[in-house]
């Protein structure tokens, strides 16, 4: 939607021929060391092969999903006048039901006549927005509470959810819950005991906490009993510290 160039931040690629996992796989050997970016730039010399791809605005890019890309970032330190314009794109994703099926179970949703094209009701676009806050919330800084918000709501229309993409939607919501709790004990190891205003409001942060506890529980059951999530708790914890002694 405007000039992206290294000044103002714009795409990077490993092209195919310089990526071994491209055709191959991305089969780590056992070795955690071994994820696809390492194995691309192994060496001094393979950064040689990493590639900008700036763009006017109004033009376009069109890479297959495991292209090694990402987004760079503009140099605060350019003369230039787009160091004050940062990069605004939006990106569009489509693949082959036989390579990874619609999100969405109901097809019809985004069926067309000859007369009209359909677009999934407000609720169910309400789904995927919560559905892919979840799964990318790594990358916003969201608070718990839109968290829960978004996982509250994905569990009330989860029957419309794929099941392969609805497990993944819970189980990046397990680990952001987790985040949150570890953040949380920190900040008590460190003495900075949060207040509130009042016995009511307290209770409610309280009965809260409880709630998020029982949430975040639950779908951990639900993903080791399904055999698509491996989670420690707070029992496993103990139950190592037991074994050392």
């Amino acid at each position: 939607l405007t000039d992206a160039t290294p000044e103002n931040s714009c795409l990077y690629v490993i092209p195919k021929p310089y990526d071994p996992g491209y055709m191959a796989g991305d089969d780590k050997d056992n070795d955690e060391d071994l994820d696809p970016l390492t194995r691309a730039v192994s060496t001094k010399e393979s950064y040689q092969h990493i590639r900008a791809l700036p763009r006017r605005a109004g033009e376009s890019i069109l890479f297959t999903h495991r292209i090694l890309h990402w987004g760079s970032r503009g140099n605060p330190t350019s003369s230039t006048q787009q160091k004050n314009k940062p990069r605004i794109a939006i990106s569009f994703v489509a693949s082959d039901a036989s390579f990874e099926a619609p999100y969405l179970v109901n097809a019809d949703y985004f069926s067309t006549t000859n007369k009209e094209e359909r677009i999934p009701p407000f609720h169910i676009r309400l789904l995927l927005v919560c559905a892919q806050l979840l799964i990318y919330y790594q990358r916003f800084d969201l608070p718990k509470e839109c968290i829960r918000a978004c996982y509250d709501y994905c569990k009330q229309y989860a029957d419309e959810l794929e099941e392969t993409y609805r497990k993944k939607v819970f189980v990046e919501f397990v680990k952001a819950m987790k985040e949150f709790e570890s953040s949380k004990s920190d900040t008590k190891e460190r003495g900075e005991v949060e207040t509130t205003a009042s016995t009511n409001s307290n209770q409610y942060v309280e009965d809260e906490d409880e709630s998020d506890e029982e949430a975040l529980m639950d779908e951990m059951l639900d993903a080791e009993a399904g055999g698509y999530g491996e989670f420690e708790d707070d029992y496993d914890e103990i139950e190592n510290e037991d074994d050392q002694f």
